[in-house]
């Protein structure tokens, strides 16, 4: 507590360990992030850099970077730190705080005991084998990955892992057999998983088995790893240490992101699909500025001969890369041929990817390769899924940055369905009885809108909709996006409680809110229906549909129950 009128409590919200490149540096380090009134900040974040200098230099960190990160309400204090100490360096950091506080409370805090305690416990956590090991990796252009369990140089079929209790001598590794493989980063608001699975369907179709996390899981060719949200530092690990990778696909989701920074220090190439606005106020991260500003973070794992694939027709993302240009090569790409900033980077030579009159094009400078008709790649819909056609030139990008085949890309641009199998909870469009029954995982404004534009273009009778939301959206988000579907016109609402994803809020809230957004708009009660999951909410939408309607499912939980039981009625 602060003894001054202005007293109010310090309160640490989250000390978290960066394991990669991250919001503030390319470097391992950690992060303290705490609420901070504005009447003191200035005070008390000058005392903790004068503490924090002097715990660094007590430890031998003496040429650690440090860096505040002010925001409304709060600040985040980070500094850099050697890779195997990091636990060591986030109890510095609040070691360093409370120092702060203290000062600032007019007391003296005992630093003699601080210094001693961190000293052993810095001891006990470094690893002078593991550093060696990294060191010499690095040396010979090897990637190096590690964890509390393992430690692995070079990746995938090149890679090889050992514990990290029995760590080899450098000199005794057989460095000529290790060798790194290509790696690809997707990060942005909306597209990830359909871009990385269609990168791995791709990759596939031209012999190799590729390795991808995601939100949804963690896969090396058809094995599953494991089950979960895997788009951090971790996931990247777990698949890229696998023998069987002959090139890794990493969804960068904002979370993993944020928390623990990046899961590889570098990769061949990026592709940022679009930003949002969505999930603000967590991390400090107020804004779309500042949303576009993490979500570049992937850019830190490039180099100048690394490539970057934007998308041009999203404004934040030009700006950002307007007024921070990084030394990869670019890509853009648009759905507008005449888009300026695509021209205008094709006229200085550079790369690019566009549709004009119905196909996908790859440019490089003055020369125009046409691949294919937009109506001849299943997962557009004849067009209508918009979005889609977005992710597939973002891929195109990727493609031939990574010289993928221009017929192997055709082939599996051709071959792509959006379906369970190929991409499962993305635009899936079934027939159930001559029920048309589209189910989609989209989650926040942007990607219902995209949504709701390819439902518009499907012919039905009457329409239903089923969804729910997550906890961690506002209130006034649900109720944009509740409006996002009254605008159209349905016919029937189903609402789903998400009792797994409640994320602060309490039971029965969000239906309520989703209900009362649906009545102010007009929707009369007798249209609205609640259900307590998808799965249920499912057989309710079933027992009101015809044949000739449309059901449309946003499918955030229970997707596979649902998806086995559609199964079971089309069989």
């Amino acid at each position: 507590m602060i003894g001054t009128d202005e007293a109010t409590p310090q309160i640490v919200k989250d000390s978290r360990r960066l394991t990669g490149p991250n919001l503030f540096f390319t470097q391992t380090g950690t992060v303290l992030d705490v609420s901070l009134p504005e009447a003191v900040a200035e005070r008390v974040i000058s005392l903790w850099q004068v503490q924090v200098q002097d715990l660094l230099d007590a430890v031998g960190w003496s040429e650690s970077e440090r860096h505040v990160r002010r925001y409304d309400g709060g600040a985040s204090l980070a500094f850099t730190a050697p890779t195997d100490a990091l636990y060591t360096a986030a109890t510095l950091n609040t070691t360093a705080w409370t120092a702060a506080l203290v000062q600032l409370d007019g007391k003296a805090h005992d630093r003699d005991d601080a210094v001693s305690k961190l000293t052993e416990r810095l001891a006990k956590e470094c690893q002078p084998e593991l550093v060696r090991l990294k060191d010499a990796a690095e040396q010979r252009g090897l990637r190096f990955l590690h964890d509390e369990k393992s430690a692995t140089a070079g990746l995938g079929r090149g890679s090889q892992s050992w514990d990290v209790k029995q760590l080899p001598d450098p000199e005794q590794v057989q460095w000529s057999a290790l060798h790194n493989v290509p790696t690809v980063m997707v990060t942005g608001t909306n597209g990830k998983s359909t871009s990385i699975r269609l990168l791995a369907h791709l990759a596939k179709t031209a012999g190799l088995t590729p390795g991808l996390n995601s939100t949804e899981n963690v896969q090396v060719g058809e094995v599953v790893l494991d089950v979960g949200d895997y788009s951090g530092p971790g996931g990247a690990r777990m698949m890229l240490k696998e023998q069987r990778t002959d090139i890794g696909l990493l969804e960068v989701a904002r979370g993993g992101l944020l928390r623990r920074g990046l899961g590889l220090s570098r990769t061949d190439a990026v592709l940022i699909t679009n930003v949002a606005p969505e999930h603000l106020r967590e991390y400090g991260i107020d804004s779309l500025e500042d949303l576009i500003a993490a979500k570049f973070v992937v850019t830190r794992a490039l180099g100048a001969d690394g490539t970057l694939v934007l998308n041009a027709d999203d404004a934040g993302l030009v700006e950002h890369a307007r007024r921070h240009p990084h030394p990869a090569i670019l890509c853009w790409f648009s759905q507008n041929p005449e888009n300026p900033v695509l021209r205008e980077h094709l006229a200085q030579g550079g790369r690019g990817c566009f549709t004009s009159d119905g196909y996908l094009i790859y440019a490089h400078g003055e020369q125009q390769q046409s691949l294919l008709a937009v109506n001849e790649i299943p997962c557009t819909m004849n067009g209508a899924a918009v979005h889609n056609i977005s992710n597939c030139l973002g891929v195109v990008g990727l493609a031939k940055a990574l010289d993928f085949d221009t017929d192997t890309l055709v082939q599996a641009l051709k071959s792509f369905q959006s379906n369970a199998s190929d991409n499962p909870g993305r635009g899936n469009l079934l027939d159930v009885g001559g029920v048309q029954v589209l189910i989609d995982y989209a989650h926040n404004v942007h990607s219902l809108e995209a949504l709701t534009h390819m439902a518009k273009n499907l012919p039905a009778q009457r329409r239903l909709v089923l969804f729910g939301q997550v906890g961690s959206h506002t209130h006034e988000e649900i109720c944009a996006m509740t409006q996002i579907f009254t605008r159209m016109g349905l016919d029937r609402f189903v609402i789903v409680e998400l009792l797994e994803h409640l994320r602060g809020s309490q039971p029965g809230e969000i239906p309520k809110v989703i209900h009362d957004e649906l009545r102010r708009q007009g929707v009369p009660e007798d249209a609205i229906s609640k259900s307590m999951d998808g799965l249920e909410g499912t057989k309710v939408a079933l027992e009101w549909a015809n044949p000739g309607d449309l059901l449309i499912l946003i499918l955030i939980d229970k997707r596979e129950a649902v998806m086995d039981y559609l199964a079971t009625l089309a069989a």
